[in-house]
């Protein structure tokens, strides 16, 4: 798979570019507004035309480029299908971000039919001395009609077609339908993540705790034969 970067998108990376050397790095972190300003624009839902004028019961999803260029991004749409606007999943992280997270990655790509944004805990998780741990929160989407939206903690670094691939096949993401009810659905699991972020810190608390502690030989014995050997 390529990366699907086109002309017609627009990426952000926090500090460190991507391996293909695409998109807009910034040194400073990346803003809502950035975003918004970059690909908040309105996704249009169409009805579809017979050749003859007559309508259908089918639609597509449809982006205007400021240049006036039309872009469909998925057809074939069952008329119950809505979309979940791209300014909504910008604004709609407003929750992690006022709890500590920073986006770290963001962008569209295949002409705006995907998008995604990469938030992170701007504390990393440090056990130990120098055991570093990130926590990444993927909030991704479609305007296909082939996909769900996408809500959910990974371990991969979003810069691409490619990561994102990987992102949504490791991660443990929660999966919302486009219905009329996605809006709510969407703050719903943005309320969850951010509840499961603060969990995350409190984890990594016990974990530091645990490498300040010892334990005896035969304790240690006693646990691998319980928990391996029941």
């Amino acid at each position: 798979m390529a990366h699907l970067i086109t002309e017609s998108d627009a990426t952000f990376f926090y500090k460190k570019p991507a391996w293909h050397d695409l998109g807009l790095v910034l040194n400073r972190q990346i803003e809502q507004q950035d975003l918004i300003t970059a690909f908040g624009y309105h996704i249009e839902k169409q009805r579809l035309l017979l050749p003859t004028g007559e309508l259908t019961n089918t639609y597509a999803t449809v982006r205007t480029q400021a240049d006036g260029k039309r872009i469909i991004l998925g057809d074939k749409l069952a008329a119950g299908y809505t979309v979940l606007q791209n300014r909504k999943l910008i604004e709609g992280i407003t929750p992690l971000l006022d709890a500590g997270c920073i986006i770290e990655t963001a962008g569209t790509l295949d002409e705006g039919r995907r998008v995604w944004i990469l938030l992170r805990l701007s504390v990393d998780m440090v056990v130990g001395d120098s055991d570093q741990i990130n926590l990444y929160i993927l909030v991704s989407n479609e305007h296909t009609g082939s996909e769900t939206c996408r809500v959910g903690k990974v371990p991969i670094r979003v810069v691409c077609a490619n990561t994102l691939g990987a992102a949504h096949n490791a991660g443990q993401l929660l999966r919302l339908k486009h219905t009329d009810s996605i809006e709510l659905s969407f703050d719903q699991a943005i309320k969850m993540i951010d509840a499961a972020s603060g969990e995350f810190l409190a984890y990594g608390e016990q974990l530091d705790i645990l490498t300040q502690t010892s334990i005896m030989q035969e304790d240690l014995d006693a646990y691998v034969k319980r928990v391996f050997f029941p």
